[in-house]
């Protein structure tokens, strides 16, 4: 006799059977049914003696293997369909019929899937297929265990084998609507995978074909380029809007980024393509014809500029990076000639590049700019002599 059948038995007996008193009302027959340390919430020393309910709790562990894994499966099926809140109490209740560890193969593969699809609805995909493919190995035709291992291979984006599972599903049953479903999604899904990877495939080649092109350029042109170490700690070289813009081909040319800081105001601009041809006189013409916002008294005009650069700092503590004046150190190539008003009109930013003490450093181009009539600028190019003492 299964423990269901015993329990249904002590059920009817207390229910139905004969009462020590026959004027008891049906309320009166109900309480007695529920004070039975079965029904009970809790019991205390005062309700039932501790041996008698570890006797009545024993009854799910009696019987034959095959009865408490059966047992237990019914736990675990009424629990799954409790909800979500219940979910825990399935696993534990389908584990303990498994660990019953019954010769009944069909019990054994449905505890098995039916673990996997409590699993599915937590998103435990590995758990999932593990479960199915022990369902699988007790039963063959286990249908249910093959379309939950489709839903999780499907979910862990593992096409091409959710694919597999399913047309071996429907060797077992050609006309399982919901495996044909399934199967007719994966192989769209698979459609749709395969022109999103050909895309991606080409958007490389073309990025890597760039890239090459970029430094063969590059190679030609011989200007020093350098990488800034974490542990190198410089305002200059960093800039927020730097990592968005790249160096760029156009023609025959290159664009770099470039960034000009004025540390006066605390304020900065960046040009995502400044050719090198480009001279910085028209940048300056197209930037300050009117006065900027912070500059209200109009000190940065497009004739009171200088700039500088920054050269790039090594790692002796005794070496600190220098400004120099792009004006002074730099000779404008198509220049008529070297002149300081000629220097200011046509310096080109590949003037700059070919200087030999410029560095492009994480591919950005990096320039201070100060006011010829502010006393700021004389204070801030002190402090870099006096760091260079």
């Amino acid at each position: 006799m299964t423990m269901e059948n015993e329990i249904k038995q002590m059920m009817e007996k207390l229910a139905t059977g004969p009462m020590p008193h026959s004027n008891k009302t049906d309320e009166e027959r109900m309480e007695a049914v529920l004070s039975h340390p079965l029904f009970m919430d809790s019991v205390t020393d005062d309700d039932m003696q501790k041996d008698t309910l570890a006797a009545l709790q024993s009854l799910v562990f009696d019987g034959t293997p095959e009865e408490m894994a059966e047992n237990f499966k019914i736990q675990g099926n009424s629990c799954f369909q409790a909800g979500k809140t219940k979910y825990k109490d399935a696993i534990d209740f389908y584990t303990k019929g498994i660990l019953a560890k019954c010769k009944d193969n069909e019990l054994n593969s449905v505890l098995h899937s039916n673990r996997a699809a409590v699993h599915l609805n937590l998103q435990n995909y590995r758990s999932v297929l593990y479960d199915c493919s022990q369902a699988i190995k007790f039963n063959p035709k286990n249908i249910k265990a093959y379309f939950r291992s489709v839903k999780a291979l499907n979910a862990l984006d593992r096409v091409d084998e959710a694919i597999d599972c399913s047309q071996k599903a429907l060797l077992i049953e050609p006309n399982n609507q919901n495996l044909i479903d399934e199967l007719k999604k994966l192989q769209e899904r698979k459609i749709v995978l395969e022109e999103t990877a050909k895309l991606e495939r080409i958007k490389q080649e073309k990025k890597q074909k760039e890239q090459q092109a970029l430094d063969n350029i590059l190679a030609k042109r011989n200007y020093r380029f350098a990488k800034l170490d974490k542990d190198e700690a410089t305002s200059t070289y960093q800039h927020p809007d730097a990592p968005i813009n790249k160096i760029q081909i156009d023609g025959d040319r290159l664009a770099f980024p470039v960034v000009f800081l004025y540390p006066e105001f605390n304020q900065s601009d960046t040009i995502s393509a400044f050719h090198e041809d480009d001279t910085f006189y028209s940048h300056f013409e197209n930037m300050f014809s009117e006065p900027a916002p912070w500059d209200h008294e109009y000190l940065y005009s497009p004739q009171s500029l200088d700039w500088y650069f920054e050269t790039h700092a090594t790692k002796k503590a005794s070496e600190y990076p220098k400004l120099v004046s792009v004006l002074k150190s730099v000779e404008a190539s198509n220049s008529p000639s070297q002149s300081p008003a000629h220097r200011y009109v046509y310096t080109t930013l590949a003037d700059v590049l070919r200087h030999k003490d410029f560095t492009v450093v994480d591919g950005v181009l990096t320039f201070v700019i100060l006011s010829r009539n502010s006393p700021f600028g004389a204070e801030y190019r002190k402090k870099y002599r006096s760091l260079n003492q």
